[in-house]
């Protein structure tokens, strides 16, 4: 049984899973009850529910549907080219996919680090601890480890290792940016560089080299960059957005020329309120920034405040979802007044809902018809 996502009225939208599994035989008919949610709504849509204030961590339910699986510390979540949701099960070294009726299985990973090389199938391949999922325009698959990996894949198969340095670290924060097959960006919070990867080597393409370059556009070799967490690409305006968290700034990066500009960031300004000019606040050490593909604006979380923000159609910084608490509730009412634990990473598919990797809560949380105008 199919249905439509949205209702008739437009004023409620249906949630991934909503198939629950219904089957009928010629000539029969069933009434079955399909929960609606109004926009902006947050619910759990894979991972155990709320106990004793957090969730449960687990490795089950392929197979199954979403709500009745479990995920251990998803660290990563991205919407692919088949909108289907990709997810991080860090806890257990792999990677789940969530199609887009709600159904799990799994995609990547064995469980272990170890060696990997081009021709491996990416579901057994050892890649340990996924930090980063990504796709390129052509729908090849891309995953950064804690390893310092990059690993390629198309059709199920490792196509290359376009990364590895073999030094894991759990402390660092990795994260990448993918334009295209000749164009893959990542960071290592531990290492005060953008690179850039392409078919052929590693290219430092922002360094913190002196004397730094005191006037916005900033030159991206001469920019005092400072533990960047975060890394995306902004396919509208054809930049890269990044989370410069030890200086307190969210940059961007224009390709057509080269120049850093600020997007949010004032060294002396005032920590978040809402509704705030993002060149009047300091964002208090933002690690996580992931551009939104369908208004062309920037979700981005501070450090240890358990919220995920955003910057609106009128350069407004808002909350989109956690009310800056740590917690697990609000499932069913407005992502604004639920609590979140340690937010990793944001998604967004081609409906406009957007996913929040809630990691210290061991779930994905969706917030339905977030990301709509």
């Amino acid at each position: 049984m199919e249905v439509d996502e949205y209702d008739p009225t437009g004023t409620a939208l249906l949630y991934r899973g909503w198939s629950r599994g219904v089957t009928l035989s010629q000539g029969e008919a069933k009434t079955v009850e399909v929960a609606m949610h109004a926009k902006g709504a947050i619910v759990t849509v894979c991972g155990a529910a709320a106990s004793g204030g957090e969730g449960a961590s687990g490795d089950s339910g392929d197979g199954g549907l979403d709500n009745a699986a479990l995920l251990g510390y998803p660290s990563a979540v991205k919407a692919g080219p088949d909108d289907a949701i990709y997810v991080s099960s860090s806890a257990y070294g792999r990677v789940r996919r969530i199609d887009r009726h709600g159904y799990v299985s799994h995609f990547a990973g064995n469980g272990v680090y170890g060696a990997v090389s081009a021709g491996q199938a990416l579901s057994s391949a050892p890649v340990g601890h996924v930090a980063d999922i990504d796709f390129d325009p052509a729908g090849n698959v891309y995953l950064l480890t804690y390893f310092n990996q990059v690993v390629k894949a198309a059709g199920g198969v490792i196509t290359s290792v376009m990364h590895d340095n073999g030094t894991y670290s759990n402390v660092s924060w990795l994260n990448m940016a993918v334009v295209d097959e000749d164009q893959v960006f990542f960071v290592n919070s531990l290492d005060p560089r953008v690179y850039w990867l392409n078919k052929l080597e590693k290219i430092i393409f922002v360094l913190d080299n002196t004397p730094h370059d005191a006037t916005e556009p900033y030159d991206r070799l001469r920019y005092p960059i400072s533990g960047p967490s975060g890394i995306a690409y902004a396919r509208q305006s054809d930049s890269l957005v990044f989370a410069d968290t030890g200086n307190d700034r969210i940059m961007e990066l224009r390709f057509s020329d080269l120049g850093i500009v600020r997007l949010v960031a004032d060294a002396g300004g005032a920590p978040f309120t809402e509704g705030a000019d993002p060149l009047a606040m300091a964002p208090a050490r933002p690690n996580v920034v992931e551009y939104n593909p369908v208004t062309g604006k920037v979700f981005f979380v501070e450090e240890d405040r358990h919220r995920v923000l955003y910057v609106d159609p009128s350069n407004r910084v808002r909350t989109f979802a956690g009310t800056g608490v740590a917690g697990f509730t609000g499932d069913g009412g407005p992502a604004v007044e639920a609590r979140l634990r340690d937010p990793r990473a944001v998604a967004v598919d081609s409906r406009g809902n957007a996913y929040i990797a809630d990691c210290g809560n061991h779930a994905i949380r969706m917030v339905v018809g977030g990301a709509l105008p």
